[in-house]
Parts: structure tokens; C-alpha cells; sequence
């Protein structure tokens, strides 16, 4: 396996820290408070780090409606997916009691 001379490797582990991190602070509760310090810090830093300024500053909305042109079905399908899965766990009751609560009782 080659190496593309042009990366950063600090930066690809800083991003796979933060993405851990991200992950950790969903899943334990009791790391919220620490890992929330510092983990969306990180991807702003990188963000702002890896910003092109003469790719995105000219026609920022062309770039931006490029992106959801691109994106928008795949979004509408995944969504519809995700409902109709939704719906059919609620009908069968899979959804643990905690989750039913917040929708009211049921009938």
C-alpha cells in the first residue's frame, strides 16, 4: 500500500479521535461531560484548517446547490425508509416502553 505524500497523517488521527469521541459521548452517559469539552471543538478546528477559500468563497450558493442537487433523493429515500420502519416497529410494539411513553398511550 502507497502513502499519498500530500496527507497529513496527524490530521486523519485527529479526525478519528474526534469521530470516536462523537460515538463514546452518544453511547456513555457518563463520558458526556468530558468528551463533550472538546470533541465538536476538534471539527470545527479541522473545518476551519482544511477551508479553500478560492473553491468556496466565489460561488458559495452554486457550490451549496450543487451539493443538495446531488444529495436530495437519497435523502428522501433513506427518510421514507427510515418511517416506514419506524411506523411498522410502533404497530408491533417493538419499541421498548420508554420509547411508546413519549407518543402517548395506546388504544
Amino acid at each position: 500500500m502507497t502513502q499519498n505524500n500530500s496527507r497529513n497523517i496527524y490530521f486523519d488521527i485527529l479526525k478519528g479521535v474526534s469521530i470516536i469521541s462523537i460515538v463514546l459521548g452518544h453511547c456513555c452517559n457518563f463520558l458526556v461531560k468530558y468528551v463533550y469539552l472538546y470533541h465538536l471543538a476538534i471539527f470545527f478546528f479541522i473545518s476551519g484548517y482544511f477551508y479553500n477559500y478560492n473553491k468556496y468563497a466565489e460561488t458559495p450558493f452554486e457550490y451549496i446547490f450543487s451539493k443538495i442537487k446531488s444529495q436530495w433523493k437519497k435523502f428522501v429515500l433513506y427518510s421514507t425508509f427510515i418511517i416506514i420502519l419506524h411506523n411498522i416497529f410502533y404497530e408491533l410494539q417493538l419499541y421498548p416502553e420508554y420509547v411508546q411513553g413519549l407518543y402517548g398511550k395506546r388504544e
